[in-house]
């Protein structure tokens, strides 16, 4: 006769024959730790992908937009836009141009003054007024007028009382003057002119 004990054994061999093997690998499976590499994979420039993945969002979210103006709508007219669609643009004027500075010396004297302007007579004999521009420009006005024209020359009456005709380069303050009819010209750095009052004066530009 077979002992208490023996049939207890018996039945735990049993059950542990019975037990499904898809089972006991699922409880091994669980209990294992899982194994992860110990280097993540690196990008070509060192960098861990995680850390590449990031970077790239932060660019995406740092990266200004930038968006076609519209030919027409409401963004052309909000007080937000520097330029609102249809602003005319503002012409800068022209740069003014600068007035040479002329000495005027009287016959025979040993000093004289500087002007921007001299007090001329004419072929016919009428009074003018002349400054000269910075590009060779003689700005002519008719002695009580407030407004005159632009020439290339003046025309003057020299010392002996003939015509002359003299052009200027204010880049080398040099006069050419031609008298009236002649073929021929002479340069000099002075104009020996008759002023209003019927004086001979001499004119250079002031260096």
């Amino acid at each position: 006769m077979k002992s208490p004990f023996f049939f207890a054994f018996s039945t735990l061999i049993a059950m542990a024959a019975v037990i499904p093997a898809s089972s006991l690998a699922n409880t091994l499976t669980a209990k294992a730790p899982s194994i992860q590499p110990e280097h993540p994979s690196l990008t070509a420039e060192g960098k861990r992908n995680d850390e590449a993945i990031t970077g790239i969002k932060q660019i995406e979210t740092l990266a200004p937009i930038f968006r076609d103006r519209p030919a027409s709508g409401s963004w052309g007219n909000t007080p937000s836009d520097p330029f609102p669609l249809g602003t005319p643009q503002l012409e800068l004027p022209p740069a003014p141009i600068t007035t040479v500075t002329i000495h005027h010396q009287h016959r025979q004297a040993h000093t004289g003054h500087t002007d921007t302007y001299a007090n001329y007579k004419t072929w016919n004999g009428s009074d003018w007024t002349a400054s000269i521009d910075s590009s060779g420009e003689f700005i002519h006005t008719h002695r009580g007028e407030n407004s005159g024209h632009t020439d290339r020359i003046i025309h003057y009456i020299s010392w002996d009382g003939q015509p002359w005709t003299a052009t200027v380069n204010p880049a080398t303050n040099v006069f050419t003057h031609t008298r009236q009819g002649a073929s021929s010209s002479h340069t000099d750095t002075i104009l020996n002119y008759i002023g209003w009052d019927g004086s001979h004066w001499t004119m250079r530009l002031q260096s």
